[in-house]
């Protein structure tokens, strides 16, 4: 909601919703969902993954680079050419 009406966000913060994102958070099915909505609220969130016996295994911080990530964003006005000079074909059937 917040996301969309940003003018809604101290109501909801007023109304208590931090608490019950953060306990929602540790549901698997709710984990994405909870982190986005505390993230739109500018609550401070984290994502902590915990092996089969429930001891913590890593945290990660909401804002914190990702080793995988590429922050390499690039404008360009020649896609379809850039395109067109990195396509590969396709593996060519065996017809019998």
């Amino acid at each position: 909601m917040v996301s969309r009406t940003p003018e809604h966000r101290e109501a909801m913060l007023e109304l208590g919703c931090e608490p019950a994102l953060h306990v929602a958070g540790q549901f698997q099915g709710s984990v994405d969902e909870s982190y986005a909505a505390l993230r739109d609220l500018g609550c401070e969130a984290s994502i902590t993954k915990y092996d089969e016996h429930g001891n913590k295994l890593q945290s990660q911080a909401f804002g914190a680079s990702k080793p995988q990530f590429n922050p390499d964003v690039r404008e360009t006005i020649d896609i379809d050419q850039r395109m067109d000079e990195n396509a590969k074909p396709a593996n060519q059937c065996v017809r019998f």
